[in-house]
């Protein structure tokens, strides 16, 4: 039991070190540190080995050393490492041309990860299904329930939820739970999602009553939310618009 402890010990100093050379772009004495040790059977070092070969810190990776660094992570992914597949899906999906791309096998690596519990892998099966394949609306459905349950992925989870719901074409259409899910969201501070719900009671349809008076209360959350104020311009041009036609009609 201490030999295994002291060991542990020992490949958290090589990977805080080996970490430490690659952060300071000294990638060759990260890898000859590695490799020092018997770092095939530590998880953590496994997955660095793999970053630094296929994330060089000065320009690209050659292919030979790529290959050696896909074979890292996937021995790390078969060990159970999230960020193997996170990695191994970002590489076979976003590839350059040093390594086709695979979309079954970024796929497989995602789903691996979502087995896992990664909400990064989730929320990249989110965008492929939401992106390239919205038949997969029970996917869809599946993927966002489970962001969430994640702090940092719930704003998006939410209004995914929204979409999906309010899609006229699915069997799952519920007026009600997407306009929920879209004011979750927007109460979580998503801009978008207030605007969407501006211009669902704005406009109206046979499924909601036009009510001006409540999209304009969703325009004012959309000036407020916390984003980044992508629709800024927009945002003061339907404030404007709403609150001259909520006067004419208190007049």
């Amino acid at each position: 039991m201490n030999l295994l402890i002291d060991n542990l010990k020992r490949m958290k100093v090589v990977y805080d070190r080996a970490n430490d050379l690659y952060l300071d772009e000294k990638d060759n004495a990260a890898i000859q540190l590695i490799e020092s040790v018997n770092w095939l059977e530590s998880l953590d070092l496994l997955v660095l080995y793999g970053q630094i070969l296929l994330n060089p810190s000065r320009g690209k990776s050659k292919k030979e050393k790529l290959i050696k660094g896909i074979e890292s992570l996937e021995k790390a992914l078969e060990m159970g490492s999230t960020d193997a597949a996170e990695e191994l899906g970002d590489l076979y999906f976003y590839s350059d041309h040093l390594i086709k791309q695979d979309i079954p096998k970024a796929i497989s690596c995602w789903e691996k990860g979502y087995g896992l519990g990664s909400v990064l892998c989730v929320n990249e099966l989110l965008k492929y299904y939401k992106d390239y394949d919205e038949l997969s609306y029970n996917k869809i459905i599946e993927l966002a329930t489970f962001l969430t349950k994640d702090d940092i992925f719930k704003t998006t989870g939410f209004f995914n939820l929204g979409k999906v719901y309010m899609n006229t074409k699915v069997e799952v259409f519920n007026v009600e739970l997407s306009l929920k899910y879209y004011g979750n969201a927007c109460e979580l501070g998503s801009e978008i999602a207030c605007m969407k719900m501006m211009e669902l009671y704005y406009n109206g349809n046979d499924f909601i009553a036009k009510d001006i008076a409540k999209s304009f209360e969703y325009c004012k959350k959309a000036s407020k939310s916390s984003e980044n104020g992508f629709f800024g311009e927009e945002i003061e041009f339907w404030m404007k618009k709403i609150e001259k036609e909520l006067k004419i009609v208190d007049f």
